[in-house]
């Protein structure tokens, strides 16, 4: 099949393409796009560029932006599990380096997801990439990863504990050409890191225990805590939008950034229509305590879902 024209595109677990359909304007490209698809074997090929969300204008792609793509999907190699490899690769143009210099940016993302069961009840999920690439006369040296194994208990309650780790390279030294900081590219960044979304994947130890379970008959309810910590402490620690959140240039004394703990729970009201409400708190650490006035942040919300033309 192909497909040519304004359109979304998602991958994986969307870490690092994604839609961000949960935001006010979703995120969309300019793309052409082939896929091919066989009983255990597909492969998506794409050239894109992001679409650019402007006020009272048309919004448009383009400005020197371009992203391609290829991203296979296989059930064949390991059992039970999809190995998901793919090759991104991003331009863009007039972006400031660590030196001062403005230039252009050309960086490849190689990398790939493993999502299957080990056991009866366990089940993992791993994804590892890494960067290369360059900003003008800057070497792009980045990588980054993510391990989690999640526990399904039979019986009552449909118990699954979760444990995750997530890891995201800083950089060791501002000053020296050599950027070390991952880029997240086009993620769906929502709950990755935390359900508060202030965290994102670059420059981050990102630790995550919890607990999901059921109840009641539709009703589940989830519950998690997470730890962050700087990877390179003269690095920033960025937000969701991968916009730098703080930092300490002379480099941070503590590398904790702070603990979160959230709650959410949904219900299905109608086959067309689910409710939600969670609540997220985080307690800053030494490292924002130092950075920052060192305010604790509070996010609660509640969320209606309808589903246009759902099966009844």
């Amino acid at each position: 099949t192909a497909r040519i024209g304004r359109q979304e595109l998602a991958y994986g677990e969307q870490r690092l393409v994604g839609h961000v359909g949960w935001a006010n304007a979703a995120r969309t490209f300019d793309a052409a796009k082939v896929t091919f698809r066989a009983r255990t074997f597909s492969v998506d090929a794409f050239g894109a560029s992001v679409v650019r969300t402007l006020v009272d204008e048309f919004d448009r792609s383009g400005a020197g932006n371009r992203f391609a793509g290829v991203y296979a999907t296989t059930t064949s190699l390991v059992p039970q599990a999809t190995v998901e490899p793919y090759l991104l690769w991003k331009h863009d143009v007039n972006l400031r380096g660590e030196l001062g210099s403005v230039a252009d940016l050309k960086l490849s993302t190689i990398g790939v997801r493993l999502a299957g069961r080990m056991l009866a009840h366990l089940d993992y999920g791993i994804e590892m990439a890494i960067q290369r690439g360059g900003l003008g006369n800057e070497d792009v040296r980045a990588w980054a990863g993510h391990w989690q194994l999640r526990e399904s208990f039979p019986g009552r309650g449909a118990v699954r504990l979760t444990g995750e780790y997530n890891f995201a390279s800083g950089d060791a030294d501002p000053s020296d050409g050599m950027r070390g900081t991952f880029d997240q590219l086009y993620p769906t960044p929502h709950d990755k890191t935390g359900l508060a979304d202030q965290i994102g994947w670059r420059n981050v130890h990102h630790a995550r225990a919890g607990v999901e379970f059921t109840p009641r008959k539709g009703l589940p309810v989830a519950m998690n805590y997470h730890s962050w910590w700087l990877a390179e402490t003269r690095d920033a620690v960025y937000n969701a939008g991968s916009a730098v959140l703080a930092r300490v240039p002379s480099g941070a004394v503590d590398a904790h950034v702070g603990q979160e703990i959230d709650v959410q729970v949904t219900s299905a009201l109608r086959p067309h229509v689910a409710l939600a409400a969670g609540y997220a708190y985080i307690a800053p650490g030494a490292f924002l305590k130092s950075a920052t006035p060192g305010a604790s942040y509070s996010h609660p919300y509640v969320m209606v879902t309808y589903v246009f033309l759902a099966e009844r």
